[in-house]
């Protein structure tokens, strides 16, 4: 039988958490190493699917998911070492599976400070947590709302973050989340305007790396981001998501004229050089009127392709002025970088 199988069978469980974590004051805290080991219990038996919301701890019937539980964990993962914080983080992922944990517990804002923390290993923890979080397949809740509202608030060039993103499939489920809400499969309420917007803003952020992160001009290209900004830009009575994704193919536009493909010059032979005023110039159809190349939005961002430019041109009489700004500087971007 694996270990956790017997510390929970054994009802070791409630007194490693009970008696080693949270009824002692911070002063009496047992050695490091015995919370090092601890926590490393605790950690497996968070991740190996039991059902711990069901076993009690302490004299008052609590579990693990308990909001007075919560808070002391969130406690400790601050009052203790970053080996210890990571085995911690990783029990407080398990517990915000169940969302009622997240309630009031201030779980959110902890995760979202732990992301900018220098330790790796507590980085990809915690942004694990608010991505399983914001993309949990159930209806909108205040808390995911919250939570993709911070995570898009954090600095959308701050490199090393898109990067993890990009490593742990974040940016592939929040299309999917998306996606959903677009196509009608998620129930509405009154959280799914901020959700969404939350969504879309931390999906634009990977458009801010495109020049120094070659990962990330391959995701936009597999995953069609350019046309995913596109449609979102009719998404009516959505100013802010209207905005981001003008912004976001601004963003996508900037690297067009390195993806375009340009057509193959031969080398002119020597009799064209002496009397070149008989020779003609080539001529190649099917070439961007900009780009002069093979251009297409999914693959270079060109915004003369899928109707992005007729789009962005539509949003130029919106009643807000930051969507008519943001449109407009996409579409000046654009004319203004021919090769």
């Amino acid at each position: 039988m694996p270990i956790y199988k017997v510390h929970v069978t054994k009802d070791l469980k409630p007194c490693i958490l009970d008696e080693t974590w949270y009824h002692l004051p911070v002063k009496h805290l047992p050695t490091k190493r015995l919370k090092k080991v601890s926590a490393t219990i605790l950690a497996n038996i968070a991740n190996s699917g039991s059902d711990f919301e069901s076993i009690p701890i302490g004299p008052d019937h609590q579990t693990l998911v308990s909001e007075d539980i919560v808070h002391n964990l969130l406690h400790l993962i601050s009052n203790t070492g970053p080996q210890i914080e990571c085995q911690l983080i990783q029990v407080l992922v398990a517990v915000l599976s169940v969302v009622s944990a997240v309630k009031s517990s201030g779980a959110i804002i902890s995760l979202v400070q732990f992301i900018e923390v220098p330790q790796k290993d507590l980085r990809a923890a915690s942004l694990g947590g608010l991505v399983k979080i914001i993309t949990e397949n159930i209806s909108n809740t205040e808390e995911q709302a919250v939570a993709a509202g911070l995570l898009a608030d954090l600095p959308e060039r701050d490199m090393g973050l898109t990067r993890q993103m990009l490593d742990e499939g974040a940016f592939q489920l929040v299309i999917s989340r998306v996606a959903r809400i677009r196509q009608g499969k998620t129930r509405g309420n009154r959280f799914m305007t901020p959700y969404l917007e939350g969504l879309v803003r931390v999906l634009a952020r990977i458009t801010f790396v495109l020049a120094d992160e070659p990962d990330a001009v391959a995701f936009c290209q597999e995953h069609n981001l350019a046309s995913v900004f596109t449609e979102l830009l009719q998404a009516a009575g959505l100013n802010n998501v209207q905005m981001v994704s003008a912004i976001a193919l601004e963003n996508l536009s900037h690297e067009c004229k390195n993806l375009t493909r340009l057509p193959e010059s031969s080398l002119p032979g020597l009799c064209v050089s002496i009397f070149q005023c008989f020779s003609k110039k080539p001529v190649t159809t099917g070439l961007c009127r900009v780009h002069r190349g093979t251009c297409s939005l999914k693959e270079t961002f060109c915004l003369l392709e899928g109707q992005a430019l007729e789009k962005l041109v539509a949003n130029f009489d919106h009643t807000n002025e930051k969507v008519v700004e943001a449109s407009l500087a996409a579409n000046v971007n654009f004319i203004g970088r021919r090769t």
